[in-house]
């Protein structure tokens, strides 16, 4: 679903409907229809949205005694917390995770592959 903002979807329609009031007067029936619909558009509740913070996870590996890296951390880019790779949103700040523009991740592993 996509949200847009009231004014933007009232403004072309005040600037039509002005533009027949010209041609063809203030009681046309045109008019005095799109004057009922800027009135239905102002009246729709607003919709309880935010927007969208978008992050992605970040690949870090923490080195054993051997220099080894046997453990791997994703953090949020946004938040800086640890998550999940697997998960689409940051359970601390509600980040949504984008997929990577390239076809393999920063660490060569083939998970974003598609």
């Amino acid at each position: 679903m996509r949200y847009i903002e009231r004014e933007a979807a009232i403004a072309p329609l005040r600037r039509w409907q002005k533009t027949l009031a010209k041609t063809y007067g203030k009681n046309d029936e045109y008019v005095k229809c799109l004057d009922d619909v800027i009135d239905k558009l102002i009246d729709i509740p607003n919709a309880n949205v935010a927007p969208v913070a978008h992050g992605e996870w970040i690949e870090y590996g923490e080195p054993n005694q051997f220099g080894e890296y046997n453990k791997w951390y994703w953090t949020c880019s946004v938040c800086n917390e640890v998550g999940l790779d697997s998960m689409n949103f940051c359970p601390n700040c509600g980040a949504q995770m984008d997929v990577p523009d390239t076809d393999v991740g920063e660490m060569g592993d083939e998970r974003w592959k598609n």
